[in-house]
């Protein structure tokens, strides 16, 4: 295969070059090339999976190229194939952690929903070592939202705390001055 290659550049710069001509003319032939990467990674975010109105995680996979969904088994599951390789070659990570189902190995990608999800990642062909093994058709890792962390100051002192606990302890006239200066801010 190597030899085919050389030669098929080999013939390419001979024709390129005139026949009659000397080598004393100064022409410089340059050739440009372009990596191809081995891995393709595909991300899809938060307010792309809401523009294309996907509810669940199968949904949203199903724009990605490479990716093939089918559903099987009794349970009528969504499994995933990437280039190929079904759900056993492709682990599928949530926060970086590898789920794993114990009962056939088959995980039911629709019922992961989106609603709370930051982004989906496809990484299609060979993947990390770092995620382990069994990645011969790639790596699908799911993301949750960053939480939301809000300072409020009561009293002289800071309190770093999320938006649904807050309020369930703050007054409405305080609840009202913090919506505010977030609007505003």
């Amino acid at each position: 295969m190597r030899t085919q290659k050389t030669l098929s550049l080999h013939s390419i710069i001979t024709c390129l070059y005139p026949a009659g001509r000397s080598g004393s003319g100064g022409d410089t032939l340059t050739v440009w090339s372009s990596p191809v990467s081995s891995t393709t990674t595909t991300v899809l975010d938060q307010p792309t999976m809401k523009a294309l109105d996907k509810q669940n995680v199968a949904q949203a996979l199903s724009v990605v190229p490479g990716v093939v969904l089918q559903k099987s088994g009794s349970r009528n599951e969504e499994q995933v194939k990437v280039r190929g390789f079904d759900s056993r070659q492709v682990p599928v990570y949530f926060d970086g952690v590898p789920i794993y189902v114990p009962y056939d190995g088959n995980l039911d990608l629709a019922r992961i929903l989106t609603n709370n999800l930051g982004a989906v990642e496809v990484s299609k062909g060979y993947s990390s070592l770092l995620h382990g093994p069994n990645q011969m058709g790639g790596a699908i890792n799911i993301t949750t939202l960053k939480k939301q962390v809000w300072d409020i100051a009561r009293d002289g002192a800071v309190v770093r705390t999320m938006p649904t606990i807050c309020m369930l302890h703050l007054p409405p006239a305080a609840i009202l001055g913090i919506c505010k200066s977030a609007v505003a801010s």
